[in-house]
């Protein structure tokens, strides 16, 4: 669904009811937004313009025993180690290792103030070689705001099954991330503030 120059309204006390399906999921966007479209061209705008390349603006792919101090800035009973079962990045991968304490893994500072659209990617597995979390144990990405606080945009929950290969999640980022003290973090559930 595509808008430009509307909106759509629901008045008090309505139901406005989208249902996607697996792989056939409902995206409302704006018409200017060639990711999505009929007929294979997506340029449903018609500016003869399609989809610029990505830039990556961030990645690690964990091809050592440490953090990158590049890449990280913060890291809390994080751990990078080879527990996973056949990571994106074999043979080694992230692990928030602790389910005793807040386990924490921040990001360096990135400038998103000249980013337009800005979509953060990362694959997970819950368990892999190790025991299953608890419920409650959930894996949180938060990103940073113009003004220091932490708000959550992604959640895996410790409580689904175990997984035996990463799914991977892209979330697309408010336009409030866009600042010059963007950074990001991976915690489970039991961090706060």
């Amino acid at each position: 669904v595509k808008l430009e120059s509307a909106r759509i309204e629901s008045e008090m006390g309505a139901q406005f009811i989208a249902e996607g399906v697996a792989n056939r999921e409902i995206i409302f966007t704006s018409r200017l937004d060639d990711r999505y479209g009929a007929g294979g061209t997506f340029d449903t705008n018609g500016d003869g313009d399609l989809v610029a390349p990505l830039q990556t603006l961030f990645s690690d792919d964990f091809t050592a025993t440490a953090f990158d101090p590049a890449n990280w800035s913060f890291t809390n009973s994080a751990i990078i180690d080879n527990t996973g079962i056949n990571e994106p990045t074999a043979p080694l991968s992230a692990h928030l290792a602790s389910q005793i304490e807040p386990t924490v893994l921040v990001s360096a500072v990135v400038d998103l103030s000249a980013q337009n659209r800005v979509e953060l990617e990362y694959s997970y597995q819950r368990t892999g070689a190790l025991d299953s979390p608890e419920a409650g144990d959930d894996l949180l990405l938060e990103i940073r705001d113009a003004f220091g606080a932490w708000i959550e945009v992604s959640r895996q929950l410790g409580s689904g099954p175990d997984m035996i290969v990463f799914e991977t999640v892209t979330v697309s980022l408010p336009l409030g991330a866009n600042h010059d003290n963007f950074a990001f973090r991976f915690s489970n559930s039991n961090l706060s503030g």
